[in-house]
C-alpha cells in the first residue's frame, strides 16, 4: 500500500525547493501589503477621531449693556459659542459672526454677508474645548422679535486648519432666536428695555447656510477672505 505522506511528497516537494520559495515570497508579499493597509486604515481613522472639528454650540446670555444711567437695556451680549470636539487643536481660526432682523423670512438666494462692525477675528480653539465669541444685539431689535413683528437672524462662519495639514476646514451656521419671552412674575406687561427683565429664548437652524467644509457653497471664498486677515 502506498504511503500517502510519500506520495506527496514525491509529487508536490521534493525537488521543488526553487518553486516553494518563490510561492513563499509570493505569500509574504500579499501579507506585507494586507499589514500596510491594515496600517494605513488605521492611522487614518486615529486621524480623523483626533483632528480638530468645530461645530457651532449655541449661544448664551452676557452681560446687559445699558444707558449711562443705568435706566434702560441698551443692548444685551449674547455669547456664539464654537467648540472643538476633536483631540488636538485647532490652528490659525479666523470667524465672524453677524446678526439682523427681516419683516420676514431671510429672503431666498440670500448671501449671508458679513454686516459692518462685524468683521473677521482670530480665535484659539484647544482640544475638546470651546470658545465663545461676543456679539451684542441691540435692544430694538429684541423688541420686534419679543412681540412677533420681525425675525431676528444670526449667522457666521469660521476657517481652521488642524495639526495633520490636511485641507483647511470651513464650518458655517445660521440660526433664528426664537420664542423671546420674560422670565419669573409679573411678566404680563413686561418691558424689555427695562435692564431688570430678564428673558428667554429658543433658537433654530436656518434652512441654509448650515454645513462644513466644501459642502458650503462659498466654501473657497470664504477660504481666501479668511487668510488675507
Amino acid at each position: 500500500m502506498t504511503n500517502p505522506f510519500r506520495l506527496v511528497w514525491d509529487r508536490f516537494i521534493k525537488g521543488k525547493s526553487a518553486a516553494w520559495q518563490a510561492i513563499s515570497a509570493v505569500i509574504m508579499a500579499v501579507v506585507t501589503i494586507m499589514l500596510y493597509r491594515v496600517g494605513s486604515d488605521t492611522n487614518e481613522l486615529s486621524r480623523a477621531t483626533q483632528k480638530a472639528l468645530i461645530s457651532f454650540a449655541g449661544i448664551g446670555a452676557g452681560p446687559v449693556l445699558t444707558s449711562p444711567d443705568r435706566k434702560a437695556r441698551v443692548a444685551q451680549e449674547f455669547l456664539f459659542n464654537w467648540t472643538n470636539s476633536g483631540t488636538t487643536q485647532a490652528r490659525n481660526a479666523v470667524t465672524a459672526i453677524s446678526g439682523d432682523t427681516w419683516p420676514s423670512e431671510l429672503p431666498k438666494g440670500f448671501d449671508f454677508p458679513d454686516l459692518p462692525g462685524n468683521q473677521p477675528q482670530s480665535i484659539a480653539i484647544g482640544p475638546r474645548d470651546t470658545t465663545g465669541v461676543r456679539i451684542d444685539i441691540p435692544t430694538n431689535k429684541l423688541i420686534p422679535t419679543w412681540e412677533g413683528k420681525a425675525h431676528l437672524y444670526v449667522w457666521g462662519w469660521v476657517v481652521y486648519d488642524d495639526v495633520f495639514r490636511t485641507d483647511t476646514h470651513l464650518t458655517e451656521f445660521c440660526i433664528e432666536v426664537i420664542q423671546i419671552a420674560p422670565i419669573g412674575p409679573g411678566k404680563t406687561g413686561a418691558d424689555l428695555s427695562d435692564p431688570n427683565t430678564p428673558f428667554s429664548w429658543n433658537i433654530q437652524k436656518c434652512k441654509d447656510h448650515n454645513c462644513y467644509d466644501d459642502d458650503c457653497k462659498d466654501y473657497s471664498a470664504r477660504i481666501k477672505q479668511s487668510r488675507t486677515q
